[in-house]
């Protein structure tokens, strides 16, 4: 009887520290982990097709989240954009999402959460903004700083690496365990 009462016991104790990592393991606080917000330019009109992105480094795990600085030209436009974060390591998309062009306010960071990604430390990402429908006279940009100052990423346009980085910055969960 004691053997059966010790495992009773040892089960309830491991369904407790699972409990505990569950749910408090992504409590914490949002953390800056890269930040890049030097500006020097702005990538020119998005237009329907075009795709700008911005590789990175992730020193830490629990990145979950990230913010990019757009610009609407001091008009609004019609229209909708992809934002995005895909792991390099697999080329899969960690997260994306629609956001309507019209909801953008003018030179100012557009601020994207989602899920902690538990073991993103030392992994590469690459953050990036589609235009699905833009057209010239009717489209937005972001900023990009064309000193080449962020050692740990490149800057993409269409696919094809150029000299600088966009405006941005990445986020992590800093968790208690």
């Amino acid at each position: 009887m004691k053997i059966k009462n010790v495992k009773n016991k040892l089960f309830v104790l491991v369904l407790l520290i699972c409990f505990i990592y569950v749910y408090f393991g992504n409590a914490g606080t949002v953390t800056l982990a890269v930040e890049q917000t030097k500006e020097t330019n702005n990538a020119g009109e998005i237009l329907q097709g075009m795709e700008v992105g911005q590789s990175f480094y992730s020193n830490f795990n629990n990145i979950c989240g990230f913010s990019l600085k757009l610009a609407t030209y001091m008009r609004t436009n019609k229209g909708k954009i992809e934002v995005g974060i895909k792991d390099l390591n697999n080329n899969n998309i960690v997260f994306s999402s629609e956001i309507s062009t019209e909801s953008i306010k003018d030179n100012d960071f557009i601020n994207l959460r989602f899920p902690p990604i538990k073991f993103s430390k030392g992994k590469r990402y690459y953050l990036f903004v589609k235009s699905l429908d833009s057209t010239p006279g009717n489209a937005i940009t972001t900023y990009i700083n064309e000193e080449d100052s962020y050692s740990e990423g490149e800057l993409y346009l269409n696919g094809i690496k150029k000299k600088g980085e966009l405006v941005f910055k990445v986020y992590y969960n800093k968790t208690f365990i």
